[in-house]
């Protein structure tokens, strides 16, 4: 069959010409079908890609995909860490220590959850550090007592960088015994604004005071790790659970 052929037998099905009016009827009704089944399946596609990327580069980046937690008081860090860097599927590791805490500013009271990070160590900070100005993040690192409060805090409060606030601790210690509140006076260094849930309860300090704060005695609540298989942490999990010693136990 010759293209003119094809051609006219093509435009015989799709216009009518004064005859074959159900033909040509069905025919467009086809073709309109199959032009808004592939437009939707284009917006469909096009947002999961979205979805997907926003959820690899911008919510997934800045939380740990799994987090390595001791029964036990953790004595020597250091050790541990090495051991999780020895996974294939392991990019960073990096000791945190954490604590529920209050944040007040006069009469206004917040609750937080505090987390301490080593800004020295290599990655640890760098994925909150990209919601930061430059000039706020250096200005961090150099307070001892820095603190670094989502946006959603920070208005809440209604405070701004550079004011004094104080933490309020529960007393804890690291065998579970109950002491006295602590009270730790902070300066406001930045304030991070993600576009997440983050922002409604994180304040960030340096790792020693999130330790001492949490009763751990200089010592850390446990390891945010970072893979290179976001979708597989549950098994890469198990693995380092395998891999430490008894009384570690993992999240993701």
């Amino acid at each position: 069959m010759t293209r003119s052929e094809r051609l006219r037998i093509a435009q015989r099905y799709t216009f009518a010409f004064g005859q074959g009016h159900l033909s040509a009827f069905l025919s467009s009704l086809s073709m309109l079908g199959l032009v808004l089944a592939i437009s939707l399946l284009i917006i469909v596609l096009s947002v999961m890609n979205g979805f997907d990327k926003e959820m690899r580069e911008r919510i997934l980046a800045l939380v740990p995909h799994i987090t390595v937690y001791s029964a036990a008081p953790i004595v020597d860090g250091t050790k541990i860490v090495e051991l999780i860097k020895t996974h294939p599927a392991v990019e960073a590791v990096a000791p945190f220590a954490q604590f529920d805490a209050l944040v007040t500013r006069g009469t206004d009271i917040e609750t937080v959850r505090g987390i301490g990070l080593n800004t020295r160590e290599p990655g640890a900070f760098d994925s909150l550090a990209a919601y930061l100005d430059a000039s706020a993040t250096a200005q961090f690192r150099e307070q001892p007592n820095g603190l670094i409060l989502g946006v959603g805090v920070a208005e809440h409060l209604g405070v701004s960088v550079g004011e004094r606030l104080m933490l309020i601790v529960p007393g804890a210690g690291d065998s579970g015994q109950t002491g006295p509140a602590q009270f730790e006076t902070v300066q406001l260094s930045a304030i991070l604004n993600t576009g997440t849930e983050l922002d409604q309860t994180i304040a960030l300090v340096h790792l020693e005071l999130a330790s001492q704060l949490a009763g751990l005695h200089g010592e850390v609540s446990g390891f945010r790790v970072t893979t290179n298989r976001l979708f597989d942490v549950q098994r890469i999990g198990w693995e380092l659970q395998d891999m430490l010693p008894p009384g570690y136990y993992s999240t993701n």
